[in-house]
């Protein structure tokens, strides 16, 4: 049993480049079915054919860059891996972290190894590009609603596009 995009990646290797989606995770498979999938297919190897397909889902790509022009991604952009602190001046409140956007040389050092990304901590970028959304409104801010994940506006796109001499950002939701 393979992905139906796995499937296509071994059918045509040099035509198929699969990125990683926020749906290629520990939870989203347990949660989605695919883990129990697995159980009715391979009966007693089950634990051993899922947790190789964990393995493959970690190794996959998180973006990409296609003819130094298109940035591909699952979920988008995403915040700076030096996001700065700031403090309000007040000594009794508490620092807030300003969330700044992030560049490709910070995509480079996310651990794409952690199947399971957390809502905050180090490897918060793995959530940032498995679940961010575009938005219609300026600024780069959390998604309050899911907790995991930004909203990016328009501005953002510029931005990072600008930055990168990139034309245009593809997100890519297949289903």
């Amino acid at each position: 049993m393979l992905t139906p995009s796995l499937y296509f990646l071994v059918l045509m290797p040099e035509r198929v480049y699969l990125l990683r989606g926020n749906h290629k995770s520990r939870y989203c498979t347990r949660r989605y079915g695919f883990k129990k999938e697995v159980q009715t297919k391979y009966g007693n190897q089950s634990e051993d054919v899922y947790n190789k397909f964990l393995e493959c889902f970690k190794e996959l790509p998180l973006a990409s860059v296609i003819t130094d022009r298109v940035y591909t991604t699952h979920g988008g952009l995403f915040r700076s891996i030096h996001a700065a602190t700031v403090s309000s001046g007040k000594p009794k409140r508490k620092k807030t972290q300003r969330v700044d956007l992030g560049s490709l040389a910070d995509l480079s050092q996310v651990r794409r190894a952690c199947i399971d990304s957390h809502p905050k901590g180090p490897n918060i970028l793995l959530n940032d590009i498995l679940w961010s959304k575009p938005s219609n409104i300026d600024g780069l801010r959390g998604n309050a609603g899911r907790k995991l994940g930004l909203w990016w506006g328009p501005d953002c796109t510029e931005t990072f596009l600008k930055q990168h001499n990139l034309k245009v950002i593809f997100q890519i939701i297949i289903i």
